[in-house]
């Protein structure tokens, strides 16, 4: 049986958690594989060398795996975006969304362009870029080649509070950014990801809308005990995700 090889960083935990769950449910061989990019084999992940290119390592192991694979998925880096947003900036800014009814904007800050936004994002975004291109170049081009969306944020800060993770002392120092300027940097950040995707022939999976609030933003039942992941009920939805984007995929 051929396998889905999902790819990443931290964003494969809840996805891995939810594929074992369904294994031990519905005892079978697993119709998906994993490769952990985080993993001290693959370390670097990039060789800084020129031109830069990706740890030979890694190219070993998924040329390994790919010839047993019916498709593969991306779900590498992502967290730019909380990286940039999820603490107050010491400057504090707002700016206006332009590829959608804008959320709320606050006028006791500094208004910035959105083009501003876009260009650090766009440098912050280089490895996920410069990865995308690479696992475009190493796929074979009658294997299906997915990228899945970086969960949104997480609007609940009694929950960013009470499970910090690596952002504690960041936190603690400045802060928790307000819920509309992160919602809208990740808007941002997965737009020029999803550019960058149907620039080189990626097809871009959408965060799973089960697993979305009213708002957009991560659901209430689907947040990880950490400020920025899904846990494995969303990584549930994501298998779901995939599949159905697979699937249709097939009948075009």
């Amino acid at each position: 049986m051929k396998k889905t090889l999902f790819i990443g960083h931290s964003h494969t935990v809840a996805i891995q958690s939810a594929a074992r769950e369904l294994v031990e449910l519905n005892p079978c061989e697993s119709p998906f594989d994993f490769i952990d990019f985080r993993s001290k084999e693959f370390a670097p992940n990039y060789i800084k060398a020129k031109p830069m290119h990706i740890n030979p390592q890694f190219q070993t192991a998924f040329n390994g795996k790919v010839s047993g694979v019916s498709s593969v998925v991306s779900c590498a880096h992502g967290n730019e975006y909380s990286i940039l947003g999820l603490v107050n900036s010491t400057r504090p800014f707002d700016f206006f969304l332009s590829e959608e009814n804008s959320p709320e904007v606050c006028n006791t800050v500094e208004l910035i362009p959105e083009q501003f936004v876009v260009e650090r994002l766009t440098g912050m975004a280089f490895k996920i870029k410069f990865f995308l291109t690479s696992l475009r170049e190493l796929t074979p081009k009658e294997i299906p080649l997915f990228h899945m969306e970086s969960p949104p944020p997480n609007p609940d800060l009694d929950h960013i509070n009470k499970f910090p993770g690596a952002y504690a002392q960041r936190i603690k120092d400045s802060g928790i950014a307000p819920n509309y300027l992160r919602y809208k940097i990740w808007r941002v950040y997965s737009g020029i990801v999803r550019s960058h995707c149907e620039k080189i022939g990626i097809t871009f999976i959408s965060a799973p809308k089960g697993g979305l609030d009213d708002n957009g933003f991560l659901g209430e039942g689907f947040r990880e005990n950490d400020p920025t992941h899904g846990n494995a009920r969303y990584g549930k939805l994501v298998l779901e995700e995939t599949l159905d984007a697979i699937k249709n995929l097939d009948k075009t």
